[in-house]
């Protein structure tokens, strides 16, 4: 039976020379990132405004072409070559996330599906490239107004253009 009274009870067991702890020195976060944030803070407009679609880069002859002929298929390769994932399916392969954008937009399964896959690839490229408008409500407003909506895919896909160096190819978006 061991007595908490005695002296031995209370004296440490380890040495009373104390071994120098080396403190590290903690990693400075860079200012533009908080830790679970993977995008720069919001502090840049779009390039070009909402109504601003024929100033947009590499607007001409084939902008126009692709954008009558096949603008869910440039649409979806836009965004699949800025790297957003809309739906969050971790899909790796360019191609892969091309063809399930497009397929997403152009066969509606669900009424207003394409105008929530629209809302939610522009909030992720405003939150990519740090632009101040990432409200999803506002968002899913401007792909659902007849007036706006093309609009507003427009300007998502200027964005993604000039950040990623991107012309139009055919039916699909070429890196410069």
């Amino acid at each position: 039976v061991f007595d908490s009274s005695s002296e031995e009870f209370w004296s440490p067991v380890y040495s009373q020379e104390a071994t120098p702890v080396q403190i590290a020195t903690p990693v400075a976060m860079p200012a533009t990132h908080t830790p679970g944030n993977m995008y720069p803070p919001a502090t840049k407009d779009w390039d070009k405004g909402l109504f601003e679609c024929c100033s947009m880069k590499d607007c001409g002859a084939k902008c126009c072409i692709n954008e009558l002929c096949c603008c869910c298929c440039t649409y979806g390769d836009t965004i699949a070559k800025s790297g957003i994932d809309p739906f969050n399916l971790d899909i790796k392969e360019e191609s892969s996330r091309c063809m399930i954008i497009s397929l997403a937009i152009c066969c509606e399964l669900v009424p207003c599906q394409s105008n929530v896959i629209r809302t939610m690839a522009r909030v992720e490229v405003a939150k990519k490239y740090g632009i101040k408008d990432q409200d999803m409500v506002k968002g899913f407003f401007l792909t659902c107004c007849p007036c706006t909506c093309c609009c507003s895919d427009f300007q998502v896909m200027n964005q993604v253009m000039v950040e990623e160096n991107l012309r139009y190819g055919c039916a699909q978006m070429e890196r410069i």
